[in-house]
């Protein structure tokens, strides 16, 4: 039911039969760090903000070293414009993850939303540096280029990162309210086009 509920229905826009698998997988276990975390992101994409800040505290009392509740309730506080909330939560997430690019292109996020570019520009470059030499998803650079405003770069990332099968964009592209500043872009609409997701 977790994996029906966020991996297929969610990415199609079939939110609220993805809340309802993600809330069905909960009750068969409740304990589940996973499920949890799940359930909150998906209160997240349906405008439940206050729900889904909730839901990851509890994730965090469940393990309290995991990383993952704590950069979506950067994503979360950033979507609420409590902006210095979402910092140190992706500045959380960043250390507990080992520095992850994709945790620092969240964190870049972060920045840009709260107004300090110059912090998240630097992180822009710093994983546009280790992209020449390392593995870094394209998720990390569209995100860092989104809390910039930088829409034609994000663009850019988000087309490489369907390319190379970067399932973080794959999950989230349709859905995820960050990305509402490009929904306008025909660039956006093509991409939905190409991996069948437009309405």
């Amino acid at each position: 039911r977790y994996h029906y509920g966020f991996y297929c229905l969610h990415p199609m826009g079939r939110l609220e039969e993805g809340w309802s698998e993600a809330r069905r997988a909960l009750e068969l276990d409740p304990l589940s760090p996973t499920h949890n975390v799940c359930l909150g992101y998906l209160h997240y994409a349906t405008g439940q903000d206050d729900l889904a800040v909730a839901q990851q505290r509890r994730v965090m009392d469940l393990d309290p070293g995991w990383y993952v509740p704590h950069w979506l309730l950067a994503l979360v506080y950033g979507h609420m414009e409590r902006f210095e909330d979402a910092i140190a939560a992706a500045q959380k997430a960043c250390e507990l993850s080992g520095q992850s690019a994709v945790m620092l292109g969240f964190l870049a996020l972060a920045y840009g939303l709260a107004g300090r570019h110059g912090d998240a520009r630097a992180l822009l470059e710093e994983l546009a540096t280790q992209r020449r030499t390392t593995y870094v998803p394209p998720i990390a650079l569209a995100t860092a280029c989104l809390g910039l405003g930088e829409a034609d770069q994000a663009l850019e990332w988000l087309e490489k990162g369907v390319e190379e099968r970067d399932l973080m964009i794959v999950l989230a592209l349709k859905c995820d309210p960050g990305y509402a500043p490009l929904h306008g872009h025909p660039r956006y609409q093509a991409l939905l086009r190409k991996m069948n997701l437009e309405d």
